[in-house]
């Protein structure tokens, strides 16, 4: 395998991967690791062509790298508005937008894991609901109901307060 080939077309496809989740700098490492991550794997032979492509088996990998950045952002105890800036480099261009931002990101951290995980793929990736099953490798319809029950502690953690749906 070329693995400069490789690097020159894959880096910059996980690096808009990360950047959805990332500041710039964060987006830099994680790409950087996944890469090293599966050229390591690789050398080990724990690549199995017979599984899917060697693309695909890149972001199981990202995503887990994704994963692991997240919870280490997480338990390092920032608070929201740290967490927000880290996380995207406190662009937002106005108050109510940081608000609803804010609001936006833990409505999103009430969410399980999977759930977190899958919407983000849904929405920052745009993958299929069958891309995101072969990703996480669970069926379809538990996908399905883990974007159901994302979307109704959204539509109950984002209604106003008093207000009745």
């Amino acid at each position: 395998m070329d693995w400069d080939t490789y690097a020159e077309e894959m880096g910059p496809r996980l690096f808009r991967y990360f950047s959805a989740s990332f500041v710039r700098e964060l987006a830099d490492e994680c790409t950087q690791d996944t890469l090293l991550r599966v050229f390591q794997a690789y050398r080990s032979g724990r690549f199995d062509s017979q599984k899917g492509s060697i693309n695909m088996w890149s972001f199981g990998i990202a995503r887990n790298v994704r994963l692991e950045y997240s919870r280490q952002a997480l338990k390092s105890s920032l608070r929201s508005s740290e967490f927000s800036e880290q996380l995207h480099g406190g662009k937002t261009p106005d108050v109510d937008a940081r608000i609803d931002c804010q609001h936006m990101r833990r409505a999103m951290w009430t969410l399980s894991d999977i759930e977190r995980e899958i919407i983000s793929l849904l929405v920052d990736r745009d993958l299929s609901l069958a891309e995101i099953s072969a990703l996480v490798e669970v069926p379809i319809g538990t996908v399905k109901s883990h974007v159901h029950r994302a979307k109704e502690k959204f539509r109950e953690l984002l209604k106003p307060k008093g207000a009745s749906l």
